[in-house]
């Protein structure tokens, strides 16, 4: 044992011996002065100490390839266990205590046997601890059988708490809850999943029916979880204390078997390589929070990919099945985040849910993966629920990507719900729609197209934003409802948006802003076709300032020729919409930006221009014109 391995069992041994007391002799199964090779722990001529001896309370149980395989305990037993040898061993029998000092350990490099305790594990009166270091392979493992249960304290510190580091792989097959039968308890108990370098790297099974009510603490470096039942983790949450975790399962999690633990982030996350899933887990109706704003700083990179590559869980994560993940700033005492690669992905075709609430803003720049990472080519759509007073932007590069376990490419597509605002302002590339249902989608990029390549509606709620879309854009659905909630308003204030070929339909709204002094306005820049389907949209003109003489003023500039079709609501061509400082404010459809002099006709433009509104003394000619013209087609 080198002395590395020699100062880590040291520590987790300290403190057995009290003041005042003589420490526990340590004893070696089979060692060199034992005469018998039964199976029974209570056999002193089983050990070979010196003298050959019963393990005492805390005392150290080497277990180095003598002896029986087979070890049997009669009575509930205190010990710490150190498996150092080639040799497989199975405990079975009473229960076995850790605590106070205790630890099922194995450090010996030369170790590569699996080793199995089929006891229930009882956790004393202080944190014990399930260790395996520095294993000359990561193949071997530890499987305990039984069920683990808590101590007569309450969950102060590290007490009635399991901590397990391992570099191979351990199972914990039995339920895991508060208190073992007939032992006593008061209060919840916890398991950590506790990182030492490389030696804290390995695979941690969970494959019980738990109750468990203290929650799963993952700390950094810690290695990963797999889950064989849905209440593997018993009814606590899984804090993230930083780090990267990466999590699968062994069997299908889903529907009625879904995990429903909530997720906590307590730290940033950092990036573990992934591996695939064996089977899907498919979450019930966790609600994520971040719950610590000390750990969350601005300009703070958070790389949420490991933990949603294999399960795609907790706050900087992906949903399954509809199941809803809520991104909540009010823990934050800054006003943004940055984030690092991440993916949004449900399995198979089913939707994700991603919520955005608080009060502060939210940074999401790195590259965002959107689709489903588990399924063959098609499209999963991610919807965006934001909920927060604050501005949710994503600032990189929303994408797709090939299937892990498919073979094709899978479709990102983004629906925005939700009251709050979202600000796409990359030049993003997924293939799938857009969709705004609520609240406000702003596009403020400055190069390719905010929502990639894919078409993009507006069923209720607003776009606008200054930037570019190179898809179709759909304003209102096929009805007439009012108030005609679903809204282009371009710009962040006065200012332009490009789409392509653009459709206003049923309760659609065009929102534009007109300043008179400044002859400024907002437009949209078409390139395609324009459609204002048969004069039931809504134009609605926002004035400031003063109109003047000449003005005119271009909403919507059409590429090539093709005509607009059809009018705004109650505004035929050259219709007045409003009268402001002696001018009437017209609209056009066939207005020519691109032309010499911009003329009102034989264009395909959207413009609203002035007219100055006619002297009382023209007025009363023009209506007694009329009236002789009536009389002499009467006579």
């Amino acid at each position: 044992m080198t002395l590395k391995n020699k100062n880590i069992l040291a520590c987790l041994i300290a403190g057995t011996a009290m003041a005042g007391t003589t420490q526990a002799a340590d004893q070696i199964w089979g060692g060199t002065n034992s005469t018998t090779t039964t199976s029974a722990w209570t056999l002193a001529t089983n050990w070979g100490g010196a003298p050959a001896a019963v393990p005492t309370v805390g005392a150290l149980a080497t277990f180095g390839g003598l002896g029986s395989a087979s070890v049997t305990l009669s009575v509930s037993t205190n010990a710490k266990l150190l498996f150092t040898g080639s040799q497989a061993y199975t405990i079975s029998g009473s229960e076995l205590t850790v605590g106070g000092g205790s630890a099922i350990v194995a450090l010996d490099a030369a170790n590569a046997a699996n080793q199995t305790v089929n006891s229930n594990v009882f956790i004393g009166a202080a944190a014990g601890s399930i260790v395996l270091l520095n294993n000359a392979s990561t193949s071997n493992s530890l499987v305990i059988g039984g069920n683990i249960g808590g101590s007569a304290v309450s969950n102060t510190g590290i007490a009635n708490a399991l901590q397990i580091t391992n570099k191979s792989k351990i199972t914990l097959s039995g339920s895991i809850s508060d208190i073992l039968s007939g032992k006593v308890n008061a209060g919840p108990f916890n398991i950590q999943k506790i990182g030492g370098g490389v030696n804290g790297v390995g695979n941690l099974e969970l494959n019980g029916n738990s109750s468990f009510t203290g929650g799963t603490d993952y700390f950094a470096g810690s290695g990963s979880f797999t889950l064989g039942h849905k209440n593997a983790l018993g009814t606590g949450p899984l804090r993230l204390n930083g780090g990267g975790v990466d999590i699968s399962s062994n069997t299908p999690l889903a529907g009625a078997n879904a995990v429903a633990n909530t997720i906590r982030l307590n730290g940033a996350l950092s990036t573990v390589a992934g591996t695939t899933d064996v089977t899907a887990i498919t979450l019930g109706s966790p609600t994520a929070t971040v719950s610590s704003a000390t750990n969350l700083a601005v300009g703070q990179t958070l790389n949420y990919e490991s933990v949603m590559r294999n399960f795609p869980i907790g706050t900087y994560i992906a949903s399954i099945s509809g199941t809803s993940i809520t991104f909540s700033q009010n823990a934050l005492t800054t006003a943004a985040i940055n984030s690092g690669t991440g993916r949004f992905r449900s399995f198979g075709s089913a939707s994700g849910t991603h919520t955005f609430s608080g009060s502060n803003d939210l940074e999401f720049s790195g590259t965002v993966y959107l689709g489903s990472g588990f399924a063959d080519a098609g499209t999963a759509s991610q919807t965006f629920n934001v909920t927060n007073t604050g501005v949710t932007t994503f600032s990189g590069t929303l994408t797709e990507e090939a299937s892990i376990e498919g073979t094709g490419l899978v479709q990102g597509a983004l629906i925005k719900t939700g009251l709050g605002k979202l600000v796409l302002s990359g030049a993003n590339t997924y293939t799938g729609n857009t969709q705004v249902n609520a609240g406000s989608l702003f596009i403020n990029n400055a190069s390719g197209s905010a929502t990639g390549t894919g078409a993009v509606t507006v069923n209720a709620g607003t776009l606008g934003g200054n930037g570019f879309v190179t898809g179709a854009v759909t304003v209102g659905n096929s009805g007439t409802d009012v108030p005609f909630d679903a809204i282009l308003a371009p710009g962040n204030s006065i200012e332009s948006i490009d789409t392509g070929n653009l459709l206003f339909r049923g309760d659609a709204k065009f929102a534009v802003e007109i300043n008179g002094t400044l002859a400024t306005n907002d437009v949209v820049n078409v390139t395609g076709t324009v459609g204002l389907s048969a004069g039931i949209a809504d134009l609605d003109v926002a004035l400031t300032g003063l109109l003047a003489t000449s003005q005119k003023y271009w909403v919507i500039t059409n590429d090539l020729s093709d005509a607009v079709t059809g009018t705004f609501a109650g505004l035929a061509q050259d219709a007045t919409i409003l009268t402001n400082n002696g001018y009437n404010l017209k609209i056009s459809y066939v207005g020519d930006f691109a032309g010499a002099g911009q003329p009102l006709t034989a264009g395909n433009d959207v413009v609203l221009y002035t007219v100055a509104v006619p002297e009382p003394t023209s007025l009363a000619v023009i209506a007694g014109l009329a009236v002789l013209g009536l009389k002499r087609r009467r006579a």
